[in-house]
């Protein structure tokens, strides 16, 4: 079994080539590589592989937009792109609920909530060189 760096505690193996990892701003792709035994690409590939630095998403919609790319699914398992449409899927339909229930909650609160502001306060009259001007 080839060695691999183990996931951490914030990320998910979503494909045998890629990792995902979420947080409050953003959704990040990884992607798997062979280490190489030295520095520049003529050195010999070794039993180890890594990830390298992350793409950013800023939201799920533009992570899945990356997803159903043709250059992201080259060279794919067809397990793996299956993974990736199922992923969409449920995705897209969590997506649509949250909409839907944004929604709901929107109309509930306009048509049963009113909000009191108050009196508006009377402002206090203007004075000019100890003079009080009239707003009227």
């Amino acid at each position: 079994m080839s060695n691999e760096t183990p996931l951490e505690e914030n990320q998910i193996q979503f494909t045998s080539q890629h990792r995902i990892e979420f947080d409050k701003l953003n959704w990040k792709l990884t992607k798997r590589y062979q280490k190489r035994e030295g520095r520049g690409k003529n050195a010999a590939l070794i039993d180890e592989y890594g990830y390298n630095e992350p793409a950013y998403y800023g939201g799920p919609k533009a992570f899945i937009n990356r997803l159903v790319d043709k250059e992201f699914m080259e060279g794919m398992s067809d397990e793996d792109v299956a993974t990736v449409h199922e992923f969409k899927k449920i995705v897209e339909h969590a997506l649509e609920h949250i909409d839907q229930v944004k929604k709901e909650m929107y109309e509930h609160i306009t048509e049963h909530i009113t909000v009191d502001l108050g009196e508006k306060e009377k402002k206090a009259p203007k004075k000019v060189k100890g003079q009080i001007i009239s707003e009227d």
